[in-house]
């Protein structure tokens, strides 16, 4: 026997391609059924505030949780190793699903907080409500393992497009371009299998697998064993292959880990990419990912989103310095676009956008950090901001309460460019340079008049023209010196922006050559009905612009 298990572990260890996914570890399962009655009280006292008293998902946390509780009154249970044939579970199944939690949801592992007898208890009183009684028989066949080869998982890759890929899409990422719901109408997001963690029962070839055999009931994942999708059945050997390549499209270099620091380094070379679509020069760069944190405007509900993270590079000439930004999100997402509304399921979409902040007009030498995306008074950012519109445009905050007003740029109100009130075409301040007195009807800069300094005839004194600067102001203004580029691909959003290292502006962020600054970013996901305040958005870090010869930490 021991040498049958050296042969097997020398063999897998041979196998290329064979260490990606993440192997759930089952704890031993005693096949004794559990209290009902005992579990009832385990289930009131920890389960109601999300699956409500009758279990039917309604608890007074709900409403505010994606994707929602189990309504365990249907019966139906997503994550199973019975047959696609069996509506029940194994209680294995429910075991595994309350002790170790779905992640990437609400709930939670209860494990390390409940004994395996309540575990086992509450499963029992759970499969009450669902109305279950006894456990399924027809268990997944695991038989006809396949390695995954070079060779297989090209074979794989195959099937996948043929079979996958209208949900999941051609990279895996999960942009399908379908309006997806669930049994209960919820809008369902296709998994992105480059984000490992995200799996709610892990994402080794073995889960995979049993995803593809039995699928996930109550949502739009069919069983690639059941004759009712036609052509698209599966037999063992090629649900291997998908499991497979499915596994190897897991990238962990856009996981957020918090123990690699948080130092993005500018790393110096001879030449910068000349656009977005040049990518050899970034193979000079250190990727860094960025957490992102949830921020909802008052009044609207907690925010629940699908863009958890940011992944940025940076490099440098001495000169410039330029960035390379990418996160995942399942749709392109364009103000009032009505493709993208079919898609979503939802008649509001607002642009995809990312801002970029750093402190305004503060020596690296001393840097301090601002407070949160706004700035203040005292500490104001610099901020370079893009979007899904094509809308290019960098601000200067100092404690704006709402992005969206700032980025409009109200004329009326008071500030830098107009102390007083820029509404009165009749005063004289720095919003009305063209003349002495622009309720002279006779004046080529009355902003009334049709003529070069108004070319288009805005009447309203307060109308964004030549005449009437204060339209166009400081914080919309643009800025040759600064390149902003961004393209969508298959579920990815990539962004370029590159800059002097040494800028003029007054509110300019300063960098220099050898020396760290603040640096912080946000996201925007117009599909999920992000605007304004509401969005995600990084803490603080620094970007180190590195000099040449000087080695970054790798």
């Amino acid at each position: 026997m021991k040498k049958n298990i050296f042969g097997l572990l020398f063999f897998v260890l041979l196998v290329p391609g064979i260490a990606f996914g993440e192997l759930v570890i089952r704890e031993a399962f005693s096949e004794k059924a559990g209290d009902a009655a005992a579990g009832k009280v385990i289930y009131d006292a920890n389960c109601v505030r999300c699956h409500g008293e009758k279990g039917d998902g309604e608890g007074p946390d709900a409403g505010n949780m994606y994707p929602k509780p189990r309504n365990f009154t249907t019966g139906l249970f997503k994550f199973k190793t019975s047959s696609f044939k069996e509506k029940r579970p194994l209680d294995r199944d429910l075991y595994q699903t309350v002790s170790d939690g779905l992640p990437g949801s609400a709930m939670p592992a209860w494990k390390s907080s409940l004994s395996i007898g309540d575990r086992k208890n509450v499963i029992a009183y759970v499969k009450q409500l669902a109305k279950i009684s006894g456990e399924a028989k027809d268990k997944i066949s695991m038989a006809g393992w396949v390695p995954p080869t070079e060779k297989n998982l090209k074979k794989g890759k195959k099937l996948f497009l043929s079979r996958c890929s209208p949900c999941h899409g051609e990279a895996g990422r999960g942009d399908t371009t379908m309006a997806l719901e669930d049994e209960w109408g919820g809008r369902v997001w296709p998994r992105n299998f480059s984000k490992f963690y995200s799996f709610r029962i892990g994402n080794a070839p073995m889960e995979i697998f049993h995803r593809i055999s039995t699928g996930i009931p109550g949502t739009p994942m069919p069983s690639f064993e059941d004759p009712e999708i036609g052509d698209d059945v599966l037999n063992t050997e090629q649900k291997w292959l998908v499991a497979n390549y499915v596994a190897s499209l897991e990238d962990r270099s856009r996981f957020f880990d918090p123990t690699r620091g948080k130092i993005l380094d500018a790393w110096n070379t001879d030449t910068l990419p000349e656009d977005i679509e040049d990518f050899s020069p970034w193979q000079f760069s250190k990727p860094l990912t960025f957490g992102l944190t949830s921020q909802t405007a008052p009044g609207r509900p907690p925010l629940n989103t699908l863009i958890d993270t940011v992944t940025v590079r940076a490099l440098n000439d001495g000169k410039e310095i330029a960035m390379l930004l990418e996160w995942d999100d399942p749709s392109m997402s364009v103000l009032d676009d009505e493709d993208a509304a079919t898609i979503i399921g939802d008649e509001d979409v607002f642009d995809d956008a990312v801002a970029l902040y750093m402190p305004a007009g503060i020596a690296t030498d001393n840097p301090k950090k601002p407070f949160f995306g706004m700035g203040d008074e005292k500490t104001p950012v610099n901020v370079w901001y893009i979007n899904s519109s094509e809308a290019k445009k960098k601000f200067t905050f100092r404690g704006a309460e709402n992005f969206g007003a700032s980025a409009k740029a109200n004329p009326c109100a008071k500030n830098a460019c107009n102390p007083k009130n820029a509404c009165n075409p009749c005063a004289k301040n720095a919003c009305n340079p063209c003349a002495k007195n622009a309720c002279n009807p006779k004046n080529a800069c009355n902003p009334c008049a049709k003529n070069a300094c108004n070319p288009k005839n805005a009447c309203n004194p307060c109308a964004k023209n030549a005449c009437n600067p204060c339209g166009k102001t400081e914080a919309s203004r643009g800025d040759s010196s600064i390149t902003q580029q961004a393209m969508y691909d298959r579920g990815r959003w990539i962004v370029y922006i590159k800059r002097p290292i040494k800028s003029n502006g007054p509110d300019d962020a300063k960098l220099e050559v050898g020396k760290a600054s603040p640096i912080a970013f946000s996201i925007w996901d117009g599909s999920n009905n992000e605007k304004g305040l509401t969005h995600t958005f990084t803490d603080w870090y620094w970007l180190n612009v590195l000099p040449k010869g000087k080695g970054g930490r790798l």
